[in-house]
């Protein structure tokens, strides 16, 4: 496994973003930058430096009627595509690098594909407070299970550090997860509502997604096109409300202990653990 710097990781994932972006706009599907990619775009015309993954957004009817597809123009950059209905836990359709690397970040070592996360947009006109609320507590719920059938992370983040699991933890998830086994339904019973809302393809969308709880509706008809890093990107107009939302003092950079990447699966290069680690198509947090 090659070993790169944390610079060397997020090149790669900008020059395989690059043809995938090229060949999507060119096929007439929309996507668009947000959270820390838009962050990136508007406040410092470049990715963030310690950001270690890309934020696009599209829509699930179009996501869905355009999937052979998008696993074609994937697999041309050396992607693959991976569909959350598909996976426990998997919030967001995902490209992922068909390589892994050892990445080295301030001297902690980790390994990761680079990727691109896709959230799915669906039909809304107007979200109230109670369904974003619901959207939440149902996905953190799914989250609990994601890796049900594997083992659980050796090391992960609490309190915004990385520290290890320790057996307690892991035999206090596991027990939770044995009581309350039933919810592993989620999964189907969201697939089966998110394959009814796949098929209507209104241009005010939303993201249901757990973390994205804000309110934020996309006019996918009125998105602003964008230069960023040389590459023709496509933004919402309502960019700044995003900003504002999502990020507390957007305009001025973190204090410098929190200017690390937060989605590297947290798989530090120890041999004695290497056999335990793999990469899975989900966030560890």
């Amino acid at each position: 496994m090659k070993k790169i710097t944390f610079a060397e990781f997020q090149k790669i994932n900008f020059e395989g973003f690059k043809k995938i972006n090229q060949n999507i706009l060119k096929n007439n599907i929309k996507w668009w930058a947000h959270s820390g990619t838009l962050l990136g775009l508007i406040r410092d015309n470049k990715l963030i430096p310690w950001d270690d993954d890309i934020d696009m957004g599209m829509k699930l009817y179009d996501f869905r009627k355009n999937f052979k597809l998008l696993q074609n123009i994937a697999s041309d950059a050396n992607y693959i595509l991976i569909d959350r209905k598909d996976y426990f836990g998997l919030d967001v359709a995902r490209f992922i690098y068909k390589e892994k690397f050892i990445i080295k970040f301030e001297n902690k070592e980790y390994i990761s594909s680079p990727y691109i996360d896709v959230m799915l947009g669906i039909e809304t006109k107007k979200i109230s407070y109670l369904k974003r609320k619901l959207w939440f507590l149902i996905n953190n719920l799914s989250f609990i299970y994601n890796s049900v059938w594997n083992p659980l992370p050796y090391f992960a983040w609490k309190f915004n550090k990385l520290k290890k699991i320790h057996w307690y933890e892991q035999l206090f998830i596991f027990i939770f997860r044995i009581l309350f086994l039933p919810l592993i339904l989620i999964l189907p019973i969201q697939n089966y509502w998110l394959n009814k809302k796949a098929k209507k393809s209104g241009d005010k969308v939303s993201f249901y997604y757990n973390y994205d709880n804000l309110g934020i509706i996309y006019d996918v008809k009125n998105l602003l096109e964008k230069s960023f890093m040389g590459e023709k990107i496509l933004i919402s107009e309502n960019y700044l409300e995003e900003l504002n939302l999502r990020f507390k003092k957007w305009k001025e950079l973190p204090a410098k202990n929190k200017q690390i990447p937060h989605h590297l699966f947290l798989t530090p290069n120890l041999d004695k653990f290497k056999d335990k680690y793999k990469i899975y198509p989900f966030i560890i947090k």
